[in-house]
């Protein structure tokens, strides 16, 4: 570049090759050492606190990383602008999210792998490596590292209920839900799992849990104590005294649409001239309600769900019918009772018919905690189930909802891809090893990078181990020793905190979050190295940015109610 010829606007900024590579591999490293003490069943806790002061506690990859680049708001914390502002944060932080919505899980490990194999290339680039040397040589060791995955993969049988429990099990205990919970948890999701799977046609692809699992989360009581049931939890309370709280062997009718009595519109206009013309319209509007009652009580039905309003005087004759009645459910319950208790939606009373109607064995009003829900127990064959968890408090109830729905995500892409591999670091000691003896093999630099590449696997191994309070470095040697004897199935139990067969006791790592994870891992840590460059646009001073004129906002404020003094046309908000 010529110098004296401007680029870049007043206030941009402009790093070289150096100054851009030491800040890139600053920054990512950073972020690696800040996520990877919460890896494993010990990892150790964050606490996030927003410009509000909302207080989050967490030790789940995904919602560290959304925050760190969260922005602050007003109150704008300059220990927080690096975070913000940094590209190569932000480039890690997106690629450790869009991992998360592929597979739910691996993100710390890809992070830390991030980190690790950075460091390791700038002791590479020390020794005068060239980067093109280290990201061909990265890429290398990724493909011979993932052969070495799919040679000692295990078959994931699909029908398998104690297998999916494992895995599931080994997913929910990385967090901080206990290995207590863990395992009640796991239970009720593969139950969950195989019901939803034979009443939906037993196609997994088809199955998707977000629409056919509905997962409620309630402070107070504990973790330990989930429960599932077989049909809906809708957020609702009853709106009138003499409903019926309990009904069962409920025939259920689901409306769509205002069960009331329908208003002139807009371009119509009804007088009234006397008291006898205003009771008249009274004692004609009650007979419409009357009938829909009716003709709810002669179908048999005794539980109505509606997703709009409900006329109280409605309310009040279905209740002296003894039907149940509820109303402005909310368009996901709506439907999700529509597959639980195999009714049909339909818009008006005069439409339903008695094919419509679904059942459940019981429909009952209860107060759990503060709060008042309606619950729908008991469906035939349900396609959507509910899962109720309880917390010590709402921010931990609401962290192990997360939890739960980032371990059916990982289940689905698991059972999708059908293997498993033995968990407790086994994978990745025994990954490392068979690195080490092919860099052996090889004769130019990229026998440095491939020992590189091992060597950030197990500073990710030790980071594990380390967690669990335990020496790392002997617990290290001992999995490679009995891996030398015993096989690959050796890893270290971190419940129980000892070197173990990690298959025999049930612990399992999915192939496709270690696989994904991994790639993920050296595709940022190769894109990162290929930077020479930065450059910085400057920012704007306040005094600079463009302001609202009081004219601007007049002019605003005429189209959107027109001129003052003027009545607004039909639509038109007032």
């Amino acid at each position: 570049m010529q110098p004296g010829i401007p680029i870049l606007k007043e206030g941009g900024r402009k790093f070289d090759v150096n100054e851009a590579w030491k800040y890139n591999m600053t920054s990512a490293v950073l972020v690696a050492d800040l996520v990877k003490t919460a890896i494993g069943p010990h990892g150790h806790y964050k606490i996030l606190v927003d410009y509000l002061d909302n207080v989050k506690i967490t030790s789940r990859g995904a919602t560290i990383l959304r925050k760190l680049t969260e922005n602050t708001g007003p109150r704008q914390d300059e220990r927080q602008r690096p975070y913000q502002d940094n590209p190569c944060v932000k480039h890690l932080v997106e690629s450790g999210l869009a991992l998360y919505g592929e597979v739910g899980d691996g993100v710390i490990t890809s992070v830390s792998l991030t980190g690790a194999l950075l460091e390791q290339a700038a002791e590479l680039i020390r020794m005068k490596v060239h980067r093109n040397v280290i990201e061909s040589g990265y890429r290398f060791a990724l493909s011979k590292a993932l052969e070495t995955l799919h040679s000692i993969k295990i078959p994931m049988p699909s029908s398998n209920a104690s297998f999916i429990s494992s895995v599931l099990k080994t997913t929910l205990s990385k967090h901080f839900v206990g290995i207590e919970a863990a395992g009640a948890l796991a239970r009720i999701l593969t139950e969950a799992y195989f019901t939803l799977l034979k009443n939906n046609g037993g196609d997994l692809s088809k199955l998707d849990f977000s629409k056919t699992l509905q997962i409620v989360v309630k402070a107070g009581s504990s973790t330990w104590e989930p429960s599932l049931i077989y049909g809906i939890i809708v957020d609702k309370q009853l709106k009138h005294p003499l409903l019926p709280r309990r009904v069962t062997n409920a025939k259920i009718a689901l409306i769509d649409f205002h069960m009331s009595v329908n208003k002139p519109k807009y371009l119509h206009e009804v007088k009234l001239t006397s008291p006898a013309a205003v009771a008249s319209l009274k004692r004609e509007e009650d007979a419409i309600l009357a009938e829909m009652a009716e003709k709810l009580y002669k179908l048999g039905v005794n539980a109505v769900f509606c997703n709009k309003s409900i006329d109280d005087r409605l309310l009040y004759m279905l209740g002296r019918r003894n039907i149940l009645a509820v109303r402005d459910v909310h368009r996901v319950d709506f439907e999700m009772l529509e597959k639980s208790c195999s009714a049909r939606i339909v818009h008006s009373v005069d439409e339903l018919k008695l094919e419509d109607l679904g059942y459940a064995e019981l429909v009952e009003e209860r107060d759990i905690g503060a709060e008042t829900w309606i619950f729908v127990e008991g469906c035939r064959a349900p396609k959507a189930v509910s899962i109720l968890i309880r917390g010590g408090s709402y921010w931990f109830a609401e962290e192990v909802k997360e939890i739960v729905k980032s371990a059916l995500k990982m289940l689905r892409s698991t059972l999708l891809n059908g293997c498993v591999l033995p968990g407790g670091a086994a994978s990745e000691v025994y990954v490392a090893e068979r690195l080490k003896m092919l860099a052996a093999e090889l004769k130019d630099k990229r026998q440095f990078v491939v020992e590189a590449f091992a060597k950030a696997l197990e500073k990710n191994v030790l980071n594990l181990l380390g967690t669990a309070g335990v020496d790392p470095l002997k617990a290290l040697a001992d999995i490679r020793h009995l891996q030398s004897l015993n096989g690959v199935n050796n890893g270290f139990d971190l419940i129980a905190r000892q070197v173990a067969d990690v298959v025999e006791k049930g612990i399992m790592d999915s192939l496709v979050v270690k696989e994904t994870a991994w790639k993920t891992a050296v595709e940022t840590a190769c894109s990162i190295l290929r930077v020479d460059e930065v450059f910085w646009a400057g920012r704007r001073a306040w005094k600079d940015l463009p302001k609202i004129s009081e004219k601007s906002m007049d002019t605003s404020r005429k189209g959107l109610i027109g001129e003052p003094g003027s009545v607004p046309m039909y639509g038109e908000p007032y």
